[in-house]
């Protein structure tokens, strides 16, 4: 659910299964999807023990909010400072592209975090390892699937414009 709206993984693999072709970014997804199951595992030990621990809880708050300021303050001076080009003829590699990419979507703690709570207060799932081991891995079976979806759309739009803008005259 937390990739289903368009952001910078899923708009990443959109523009690799245009310019590279859709097995690239069958491997941008699978290291994303890898990733995705990292996350959740983590978040999910993060939440048992935080539960568990709620006097750290307000400490990492505290600490949450400095850094994100901070971090705030640093890439809108670096924002202001210089314009980056891109590059979207790069040779890397897909898979590790999108573990590294996956790493640094901050969203993807905090909303596993939540998600696992609540359905642990809810009572519908309980920090077993199975649960755990199932939850994660449906995460990152989801998101895989996701991507591949837009990866999917992405070839089938860029076929259809390649259409309409080879055959215009003759449309109009």
């Amino acid at each position: 659910v937390s990739i289903v709206f368009p952001g910078m993984l899923n708009m990443t693999v959109a523009a690799i299964s245009i310019e590279k072709g859709f097995k690239a970014a069958l491997r941008f997804s699978l290291g994303a999807g890898i990733m995705f199951i990292g996350y959740a595992a983590l978040a999910l030990f993060f939440a048992d023990f935080l539960g568990k621990n709620p006097a750290i809880f307000y400490q990492i708050k505290i600490f949450a909010l400095v850094l994100f300021l901070a971090l705030t303050v640093v890439f809108y001076v670096k924002g202001k400072r210089a314009k980056v080009v891109a590059s979207r003829n790069s040779k890397g590699n897909p898979f590790l592209s999108g573990m590294i990419l996956t790493t640094m979507n901050a969203k993807l703690l905090p909303y596993f975090f939540a998600v696992g709570a609540y359905l642990e207060t809810q009572g519908y799932m309980d920090q077993q390892r199975s649960e755990v081991l199932l939850f994660s891995l449906g995460a990152g079976v989801g998101a895989f699937f996701s991507f591949l979806v837009y990866a999917h759309c992405a070839q089938l739009l860029a076929r259809r414009t390649e259409f309409l803008t080879k055959n215009i005259n003759f449309i109009i």
